[in-house]
């Protein structure tokens, strides 16, 4: 019995060993920012960017090559060349902004998984608790098979939200370059609500335009110099002559519609805006009521009058509700950002 108690002893101090070690790891991991994950995420964007240059460069080349600047040829290169510089930089601010976006929902995600691991510890020990009981007669089998779904419920919940947090991770990963496993992230769950100065319909109205400007342009292009180029190469039939026109139209009804389309995604997004803002106060309020909740239980403990599980239960509580809270707060700040740069949504 001696030499089985030195042995378990032992284990213990060496498991205790290694739980300090890998604490240690944990903690030890290098913090990687923000700021370092969207420079890193914009160096890896370089294919792209020279893409767009090569484009206008192909477009430049045309027009030098290009006599006559009344032509389809010319206008048309010359609102491309436009149009690749404006999305060029729509383009770097979707970046970051989904680098941002990734970012805070990968260090939303590592801490809910964490807490579903806390979460599962205590539902084990309620449940060998019920377990204990319903042999003893003391609950009914009903009782029973409902605590070990609640387990079942919860395992299955944290698969999930790892399922998604790996898939974050690898979006991030193609997208930075970063393994976030091996870092710790700083996450941003502060919130500075948002409050748009003026009338938001215009803000979005201008926006759009000065999104779809070019497209436009085209169109008017085609509109404009698409009869008189088949002129210029003598084709004066009827058929080019309505097929052009038809085109034109075509080419109107869908950029309409494209308009439509980014004014109601953003219409959209500002309306969830106002939720979320909604949904964080009243969360707020309720974390506070669960606060002084939990105050009172720990007193009641120590008077005796409440077990121990009742508190830790109380504490689960109010862990979720506060992670709640933050989802709501990384929610808030990504839909902000997508409202404050509307282009953002859309390249």
């Amino acid at each position: 019995m001696k030499l089985r108690r030195k042995l378990a002893q032992a284990i213990a101090i060496a498991a205790i060993g290694i739980m300090s070690v890998t604490t240690s790891f944990a903690s030890e991991l290098p913090v990687l920012t923000l700021e370092q994950a969207i420079s890193s995420a914009l160096s890896a964007d370089a294919a792209q960017q020279e893409a767009y240059t090569a484009d206008r460069a192909a477009a430049s080349q045309i027009m030098q090559d290009t006599d006559d600047v009344a032509t389809t040829a010319y206008q048309s290169n010359y609102y491309n060349r436009l149009e690749s510089e404006q999305t060029e930089k729509y383009h770097k601010d979707a970046v970051t902004y989904e680098a941002t976006k990734l970012y805070n929902s990968i260090a939303l995600l590592e801490k809910q998984v964490a807490f579903c691991d806390e979460k599962l510890v205590l539902q084990e020990k309620q449940f060998s608790q019920a377990e204990l009981k319903y042999r003893n007669g003391l609950i009914s089998k009903i009782q029973y098979e409902t605590a070990e779904s609640t387990i079942k419920e919860q395992r299955t919940a944290k698969d999930k939200l790892q399922a998604e947090l790996d898939k974050n991770r690898a979006d991030f990963k193609l997208l930075a370059k970063y393994d976030t496993s091996r870092y710790t992230l700083e996450g941003n769950f502060d919130v500075e609500y948002y409050e748009y100065t003026g009338n938001i319909q215009y803000f979005f109205n201008t926006s759009v335009n000065e999104m779809l400007q070019y497209q436009e342009k085209l169109v008017e292009v085609s509109e404009n110099y698409s009869v008189t180029d088949a002129l210029k190469r003598r084709d004066n039939s009827a058929v080019t002559y309505y097929n052009s026109k038809s085109s034109t139209a075509q080419a109107k009804v869908q950029l309409k519609s494209m308009k439509e389309q980014y004014l109601s995604s953003l219409n959209t997004l500002y309306s969830s805006l106002e939720t979320t803002k909604q949904n964080i106060k009243e969360l707020e309020v309720k974390v506070q009521d669960l606060e002084k909740t939990l105050e009172a239980n720990k007193l009641k403990l120590e008077k005796g009058l409440i077990s121990q599980i009742e508190v830790d239960e109380a504490e689960l509580d109010l862990k979720e509700l506060q992670l709640n809270l933050l989802a709501y707060k990384v929610q808030y700040n990504a839909t902000k950002d997508a409202v404050k740069k509307p282009w953002v949504n859309f390249y």
